[in-house]
Protein backbone atom coordinates (compact mmCIF):
# COMPACT_ATOMS: atom_id res chain seq x y z
CA UNK A 1 0.00 0.00 0.00
CA UNK A 2 1.46 3.44 -0.56
CA UNK A 3 1.10 6.36 0.88
CA UNK A 4 -0.72 8.30 -1.28
CA UNK A 5 -3.53 5.70 -1.09
CA UNK A 6 -4.22 6.23 2.22
CA UNK A 7 -6.87 8.13 3.80
CA UNK A 8 -6.86 9.31 7.32
CA UNK A 9 -10.58 9.39 8.15
CA UNK A 10 -13.44 7.08 7.74
CA UNK A 11 -16.34 8.23 10.24
CA UNK A 12 -16.74 6.01 16.58
CA UNK A 13 -15.49 8.75 18.81
CA UNK A 14 -13.05 6.81 20.67
CA UNK A 15 -9.48 7.79 22.48
CA UNK A 16 -6.95 9.42 20.85
CA UNK A 17 -4.95 5.87 20.64
CA UNK A 18 -7.50 4.87 18.57
CA UNK A 19 -7.49 8.01 16.38
CA UNK A 20 -3.63 7.14 16.37
CA UNK A 21 -4.63 4.10 14.45
CA UNK A 22 -4.15 6.20 11.28
CA UNK A 23 -0.66 4.92 11.15
CA UNK A 24 -1.54 1.70 12.38
CA UNK A 25 -0.13 -0.16 9.06
CA UNK A 26 2.96 2.07 9.01
CA UNK A 27 6.18 1.86 11.62
CA UNK A 28 5.90 3.82 15.05
CA UNK A 29 9.20 5.39 14.23
CA UNK A 30 8.62 9.08 12.69
CA UNK A 31 11.29 8.77 10.65
CA UNK A 32 10.64 5.82 8.54
CA UNK A 33 6.80 7.33 7.53
CA UNK A 34 6.54 7.51 4.01
CA UNK A 35 5.64 11.37 3.86
CA UNK A 36 5.17 14.01 1.47
CA UNK A 37 8.07 16.29 3.15
CA UNK A 38 10.27 14.74 5.81
CA UNK A 39 9.08 15.85 9.21
CA UNK A 40 6.03 17.27 8.38
CA UNK A 41 2.37 15.69 8.52
CA UNK A 42 0.14 17.33 6.04
CA UNK A 43 -3.53 16.60 5.64
CA UNK A 44 -6.67 17.54 4.03
CA UNK A 45 -10.12 19.41 5.47
CA UNK A 46 -12.93 21.31 4.27
CA UNK A 47 -12.65 23.98 7.23
CA UNK A 48 -16.52 24.19 7.26
CA UNK A 49 -17.70 21.20 8.96
CA UNK A 50 -18.05 21.74 12.81
CA UNK A 51 -17.07 20.69 15.09
CA UNK A 52 -14.40 18.81 12.92
CA UNK A 53 -13.14 21.77 11.49
CA UNK A 54 -14.06 25.46 10.88
CA UNK A 55 -12.76 28.55 11.40
CA UNK A 56 -12.35 30.33 14.72
CA UNK A 57 -13.57 33.70 15.80
CA UNK A 58 -9.58 34.67 15.46
CA UNK A 59 -9.60 33.71 11.81
CA UNK A 60 -7.48 30.28 12.65
CA UNK A 61 -8.46 26.69 11.56
CA UNK A 62 -9.52 24.81 14.48
CA UNK A 63 -11.74 21.70 15.26
CA UNK A 64 -11.65 18.48 17.15
CA UNK A 65 -10.41 16.90 13.57
CA UNK A 66 -7.67 19.40 13.39
CA UNK A 67 -6.59 18.94 17.41
CA UNK A 68 -6.49 14.96 16.91
CA UNK A 69 -4.41 15.14 14.07
CA UNK A 70 -2.29 17.86 15.51
CA UNK A 71 -1.70 15.64 19.19
CA UNK A 72 -0.82 12.51 16.57
CA UNK A 73 1.74 14.75 14.54
CA UNK A 74 3.20 15.84 18.06
CA UNK A 75 3.54 12.42 19.70
CA UNK A 76 5.49 11.02 16.40
CA UNK A 77 7.99 14.24 16.45
CA UNK A 78 6.29 15.93 13.74
CA UNK A 79 4.97 19.29 12.13
CA UNK A 80 1.21 19.25 11.16
CA UNK A 81 0.10 20.99 8.60
CA UNK A 82 -3.72 21.15 7.35
CA UNK A 83 -4.72 22.25 4.46
CA UNK A 84 -8.37 23.38 3.13
CA UNK A 85 -9.78 21.54 0.20
CA UNK A 86 -13.33 21.74 -1.57
CA UNK A 87 -15.29 18.22 -0.80
CA UNK A 88 -15.69 17.38 -4.23
CA UNK A 89 -11.70 17.79 -4.55
CA UNK A 90 -10.64 16.12 -1.57
CA UNK A 91 -9.75 12.52 -3.21
CA UNK A 92 -8.20 14.12 -6.26
CA UNK A 93 -5.90 15.79 -4.41
CA UNK A 94 -4.58 13.10 -2.38
CA UNK A 95 -3.87 11.03 -5.42
CA UNK A 96 -2.27 13.48 -6.38
CA UNK A 97 -0.48 13.90 -3.55
CA UNK A 98 -1.09 17.24 -2.45
CA UNK A 99 -0.87 15.89 1.23
CA UNK A 100 -0.43 12.66 2.95
CA UNK A 101 -4.16 12.02 4.01
CA UNK A 102 -7.43 12.87 4.79
CA UNK A 103 -8.36 13.98 7.76
CA UNK A 104 -11.70 15.58 6.87
CA UNK A 105 -14.62 12.91 8.42
CA UNK A 106 -15.88 10.62 5.06
CA UNK A 107 -17.90 8.17 4.87
CA UNK A 108 -16.76 4.43 3.46
CA UNK A 109 -18.18 3.39 0.30
CA UNK A 110 -17.21 0.26 -2.42
CA UNK A 111 -16.27 3.00 -4.70
CA UNK A 112 -14.25 5.11 -2.36
CA UNK A 113 -12.50 1.94 -1.13
CA UNK A 114 -11.26 0.91 -4.44
CA UNK A 115 -9.82 4.27 -4.64
CA UNK A 116 -8.30 4.85 -0.92
CA UNK A 117 -7.29 3.04 1.95
CA UNK A 118 -9.13 4.11 4.78
CA UNK A 119 -7.75 3.46 8.46
CA UNK A 120 -10.06 2.78 11.69
CA UNK A 121 -13.05 4.21 12.44
CA UNK A 122 -12.80 7.29 14.79
CA UNK A 123 -15.61 8.41 14.27
CA UNK A 124 -19.41 7.12 13.85
CA UNK A 125 -22.30 9.43 12.35
CA UNK A 126 -25.31 8.57 10.67
CA UNK A 127 -28.08 10.04 8.42
CA UNK A 128 -30.13 12.35 9.88
CA UNK A 129 -33.40 13.85 8.59
CA UNK A 130 -33.90 16.88 9.95
CA UNK A 131 -37.80 18.98 10.03
CA UNK A 132 -39.41 21.75 12.41
CA UNK A 133 -41.11 20.71 14.94
CA UNK A 134 -44.53 21.33 13.58
CA UNK A 135 -43.40 19.82 10.24
CA UNK A 136 -46.07 17.28 8.53
CA UNK A 137 -42.74 15.15 7.70
CA UNK A 138 -42.52 12.55 10.87
CA UNK A 139 -41.41 9.71 9.34
CA UNK A 140 -38.96 8.60 6.36
CA UNK A 141 -41.62 7.89 4.06
CA UNK A 142 -43.08 11.25 4.51
CA UNK A 143 -40.42 13.06 2.59
CA UNK A 144 -41.57 11.39 -0.46
CA UNK A 145 -42.14 14.14 -3.55
CA UNK A 146 -40.30 16.74 -0.81
CA UNK A 147 -37.22 18.70 -1.00
CA UNK A 148 -34.05 17.45 0.69
CA UNK A 149 -30.92 19.05 0.88
CA UNK A 150 -27.83 17.04 0.99
CA UNK A 151 -23.96 17.75 -0.35
CA UNK A 152 -23.10 17.27 -3.10
CA UNK A 153 -20.45 13.48 -3.49
CA UNK A 154 -21.67 12.82 0.02
CA UNK A 155 -22.92 9.29 0.95
CA UNK A 156 -26.66 11.26 1.83
CA UNK A 157 -27.14 11.63 -1.86
CA UNK A 158 -28.04 7.85 -2.51
CA UNK A 159 -29.95 7.92 1.14
CA UNK A 160 -32.38 11.04 -0.38
CA UNK A 161 -32.84 9.27 -3.61
CA UNK A 162 -34.25 5.95 -1.65
CA UNK A 163 -36.77 8.12 -0.15
CA UNK A 164 -37.94 9.51 -3.49
CA UNK A 165 -37.57 12.83 -2.87
CA UNK A 166 -36.50 15.87 -4.56
CA UNK A 167 -33.38 16.34 -3.90
CA UNK A 168 -30.88 20.02 -4.25
CA UNK A 169 -27.38 19.46 -3.61
CA UNK A 170 -25.29 21.93 -1.99
CA UNK A 171 -20.73 22.08 -2.08
CA UNK A 172 -20.51 22.53 1.08
CA UNK A 173 -22.28 22.46 4.93
CA UNK A 174 -22.10 26.51 5.40
CA UNK A 175 -23.97 26.67 1.58
CA UNK A 176 -27.18 23.75 3.02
Amino acid sequence: MKRRDFIGSSLSLATLTTAASVFKLRPANAQELELLQAGELSSATEGTFPPFSLRAPSGELDGFELRIMAEIAQRLGLSYRPSIVKWESILIGLQADQYDLVSNPMGITAERQKAVTFCDAWVESGARLVVPLDSPIQTPADAHGKTIGVIVASTFVPLAEKLDADIKTYKADPDA
